[in-house]
């Protein structure tokens, strides 16, 4: 009967420690983006966008730091793997370090980029192939130093040349990563843009911040 009480007894303390821990333990999200991830508008500013009804979502359920380091108009993969590999620092923290402490990782890349190409040389073979190489980097790069939940803002606008085939080849990448993929495309009209701008306005931005509200759980 004794030991049967201190048993209790430890395994009440027990408990009441992981709970005070994980009761105040804070999620960390990390946002790695282009125009998507700013709310850039054909005005050349930050205006509302996903980020912003996400966070103020959050804000009540357990979020910590919401890190928008690396999100960049016209940030490309590339870039971005580019600094991934040099570990680059930002406010006395390197890059793999942010990626490693994120309990959730957003990605919204490629939009600006294969805009650019497709209006260039409306996204030859050899780019898309690239791209796709580039793409699998990324996420090589960051299964390297993270197995948490990573989040994919999928591509959208008709303004990208081959985009099924593209996004078909994302979706099959971000599976293999076990990768989370957000289709929108499927979701995004002409009264979510600014005009025949592929940039999205506050109503597409908050499309996207719907499907990630319901992904995303703290």
């Amino acid at each position: 009967m004794k030991k049967l009480l201190i048993i209790f007894f430890i395994g009440t303390i027990i408990s009441i420690l992981i709970y005070n821990i994980t009761r105040y333990k804070k999620t960390d999200i990390l946002i790695i983006g282009d125009s998507i991830a700013t709310g850039d508008t054909i005005y050349g500013n930050s205006g509302i966008n996903f980020n912003l009804y996400l966070k103020d979502y959050l804000k009540d359920k357990n979020l910590g730091n919401y890190d928008l380091t690396y999100t960049k108009n016209n940030l490309t993969i590339k870039d971005f793997n580019y600094q991934f590999t040099e570990n680059n620092e930002i406010n006395d923290k390197h890059i793999q370090n942010r990626i490693s402490e994120s309990e959730i990782i957003i990605i919204a890349l490629g939009q600006d980029e294969l805009i650019s190409k497709s209006m260039i040389n409306r996204l030859k073979y050899n780019d898309r192939k690239e791209f796709y190489k580039n793409y699998e980097q990324l996420l090589i790069n960051l299964r390297n130093v993270s197995k948490k939940d990573i989040f994919i803002i999928g591509l959208y606008s008709d303004k990208i040349n081959q985009l099924n085939e593209i996004e078909n080849n994302i979706i099959s990448i971000s599976q293999k990563y076990n990768v989370n993929y957000i289709k929108i495309n499927n979701v995004i009209s002409k009264n979510d843009l600014f005009d025949k701008n592929s940039h999205l306005n506050y109503n597409g931005h908050k499309k996207i911040f719907e499907l990630l509200k319901e992904q995303i759980r703290l």
